[in-house]
């Protein structure tokens, strides 16, 4: 793993938990790369608190934590530079002791999609692979309530190609359109945009109606047949999200030859663009699911921007 240097592995974020490396089921991932935008530690720490209170408490069985840092592209202002490195020495301090979680430092800039494959394939190699994986980046903190348990079983259960489906889905076409393997938490209240608002901004007209417009991320927003918490969507999206093992692998394999870039980025590429009206090749062929009951979905606290379609904005 050329240009990657490691600190507080696995080991240790697992043996501060006192639990057995069998138990755990999901590799909890936290990007962070050198922008103006977040210069200090405050959305790092937010992030990480609100994952640790929300979702995977310090003490959780059930997942292991590492926070990795992307190295400085060539270019890249000093006094940027300067600061990301002060958080990426706040961090090697603060995310094992605080946190029970790992660091890991990329010597060379290899963007988010780089970043991520050096790193599973390197977990993978160690026999350090889990079922699932929750992905964010260091502008994400989460907001509660959030049903765990529920995303679990979707992505164990329903993910599964060849497992017997429970009787909501259990027909064979259903079952095939029903199948989870990536779920994202959402920014916006609803997948449909406030009534009022003529925003066509990276909206997409409601199919039969001419008023109601819908986010292009969360379209066409059908709700799964097991479940009122999970609605499809054609959009892949980077923003926090549970994704199982294979589907991770499969997407980076399919974005190999793209260049450097996010793989959201990569795969909206891929399939021409934002307001494409059919599926990204990748949502096409699995389950890409939004959380949350309508009305009442935001649970992504999107930190570093304040435009939003919520009502309390």
């Amino acid at each position: 793993m050329q240009g990657i240097k490691l600190h507080h592995l696995v080991e240790g974020s697992v043996a501060s938990t006192g639990h057995n490396v069998s138990s755990v089921i999901v590799t909890i991932i936290l990007t962070a790369s050198p922008r103006p935008t977040d210069p200090n530690t405050e959305m790092l720490q937010e992030a990480l608190t609100s994952t640790r209170r929300v979702l995977y408490p310090r003490n959780s069985p059930q997942a292991t934590l590492h926070v990795l840092f992307d190295g400085v592209k060539n270019g890249t202002a000093e006094a940027v530079a300067a600061a990301y490195r002060a958080k990426r020495s706040w961090a090697d301090i603060h995310v094992p002791a605080t946190f029970g979680g790992s660091v890991v430092h990329s010597e060379s800039w290899l963007h988010k999609r780089g970043l991520l494959a050096f790193f599973l394939n390197h977990q993978a190699h160690a026999r350090r692979a889990t079922p699932l994986l929750f992905v964010l980046e260091e502008d994400s903190g989460v907001m509660a309530p959030i049903s765990v348990s529920i995303v679990h079983r979707a992505l164990r259960v329903w993910a599964r190609p060849h497992a017997p489906q429970p009787p909501c889905a259990s027909a064979a076409v259903q079952a095939q359109q029903q199948r989870v393997e990536h779920v994202r938490l959402n920014r916006y209240d609803d997948c449909v945009v406030p009534r009022g608002s003529n925003d066509t901004f990276m909206t997409r007209a409601v199919p039969g109606n001419s008023v109601q417009r819908m986010h292009v991320f969360d379209y066409p927003c059908t709700r799964h047949r097991c479940s009122s918490l999970l609605h499809r969507t054609f959009f892949w999206s980077d923003r926090p999200h549970w994704a199982t093992w294979g589907h991770y692998l499969r997407v980076l394999a399919r974005t190999a030859h793209s260049g450097k870039g996010t793989l959201e980025t990569l795969l909206e590429r891929e399939s021409g663009g934002f307001a494409a009206s059919s599926p990204g090749a990748e949502c096409r062929s699995s389950g890409c699911w939004v959380y949350g009951a309508r009305g009442e979905m935001r649970r992504d606290l999107h930190l570093s921007t304040s435009r939003s379609y919520n009502r309390d904005v």
